[in-house]
C-alpha cells in the first residue's frame, strides 16, 4: 500500500517539495503535525469549519458559573 503524501494545511509544501519554506526561513522545513510543517508553525492556524467555541455562561461578578 503506497504511503499518502502529506501536505501542510498553510502552505501546501510536501516532502518532495518545501522550496516555498526555504525561501522564507532559509532552511528546509520539517513535520510538527501531520499537516504543519516547521515554517507554518507560528502562523496562526485555522478552526476547522465545524469547530465552535464552547460558551459559557458568566455571572455579573466575572465568574464561570457552571
Amino acid at each position: 500500500m503506497p504511503k499518502a503524501k502529506r501536505k501542510c494545511r498553510v502552505c501546501g509544501c510536501t516532502d518532495d517539495d518545501c522550496s516555498q519554506c526555504i525561501e522564507k526561513t532559509g532552511k528546509p522545513c520539517f513535520w510538527v503535525e501531520l499537516d504543519l510543517c516547521s515554517a507554518c508553525v507560528d502562523i496562526k492556524k485555522p478552526f476547522p469549519k465545524h469547530w465552535k467555541p464552547e460558551k459559557k455562561k458568566i455571572n455579573k461578578r466575572r465568574k464561570v458559573v457552571q
